[in-house]
Formats: C-alpha cells, structure tokens, sequence
C-alpha cells in the first residue's frame, strides 16, 4: 500500500513538474513575441545584435523552419489540428513520464506547441523573430517555442537512446533476483 501511494506521488510530481515547464515554456514564448514584436521591432523590420545573430521580424505560415507553407484558411485549420494532435500526444507522454527528464522533456514541447498553437489561432501564423548566420548559412529565423521544442524532442532522443536502456537492463536484473 505505501509503495502504491508513493507511487503515485511521484507520478503526480512528474506530471506537476512537466506542466509547470509547459506554462513557464508557454509564458516566455507568448511574452518574448509580444515585447520584440511591440517594443523593440515596433518600427524596424530587423535589428542586428552581433554579427551572426539578429532579430527579425518573420511570419512563419509553414510549420517549422518555414516548412509546407499554409495560406489558406483551411491549410492553417490542418496545421493546427496537427498541432493538437501532437500536444495531445505529448501530455499523454507526460502522463506516463517515469524520470524527472522526461517529464520535464515533454513539458518544453508541450509549451512550445501550445505557444505556436496560439499564433496560428489569433494571427493564421506563428512570429518568428531570432535569426543566426552560422558562417555562410543563413538559419531559418525561429522563435522561443521552437527551441523549447527542438531541445525537448533532443531531451527525449538522449532519454531513449542512451537512459532508457540501462533503466530496462536495470529492471530485469531486478525481476531475476526476485
């Protein structure tokens, strides 16, 4: 009974962990498009900062980087209802998190896609605004939603590829001293 209710505290602290990164994910992105969109890039299409890095004032009717263009408005619809479906899928991912790593992993790619969500419903598209040149490549510009979600999606490949199996190995071994 203890070990069920412990348990189950953990699970629930994962979870609360993983949605707390969300809304601060969330929160951050919503208030950095805001401020660079209104008050820095108010009057200016660009501003340089460093050489190879600048804000910019870009509307992302794609999915990332740009990607499959959507104009009309039912291929913005599609965009986010794929959008959902894949949120949707990483809450259930959070909801079975077992390590602090993933639960945290899940909740930067839930808040970033929830914060693009919510350009592609109140604007048809999604800001995008840090822009890198890296030597002579110019990077698609892109906002702090994205990197939530890119560095979640790598937490998430590190989890499984190299954490995970060592987790599975370390419960057989279990099982078979049992």
């Amino acid at each position: 009974m203890v070990s069920e209710n412990t348990a189950r505290s953990s699970e629930q602290t994962l979870f609360k962990s993983g949605i707390l990164l969300a809304l601060i994910a969330l929160f951050l992105d919503q208030a950095s498009k805001w401020f660079i969109r209104t008050q820095v890039l108010a009057e200016q299409s660009s501003q340089e900062i460093l050489p190879f890095f600048n804000l910019v004032n870009v509307w992302n009717h794609g999915v990332s980087f740009g990607l499959f263009r959507a104009s009309e408005d039912i291929a913005v619809m599609m965009l986010i209802a794929v959008a959902v479906v894949i949120t949707a899928v990483f809450f259930v991912m959070l909801r079975q998190a077992e390590t602090l790593w993933t639960a945290l992993a899940c909740g930067l790619v839930i808040g970033g896609s929830i914060g693009n969500i919510i350009d592609r419903i109140r604007f048809g598209a999604v800001y995008d605004f840090l822009d890198v040149l890296i030597v002579n490549y110019h990077w698609p510009a892109f906002n702090v939603a994205d990197s939530a979600i890119v560095i979640g999606i790598i937490l998430i490949a590190i989890d499984y590829l190299l954490w995970a199996p060592k987790r599975e190995a370390e419960k057989k071994s279990e099982q078979t001293k049992e």
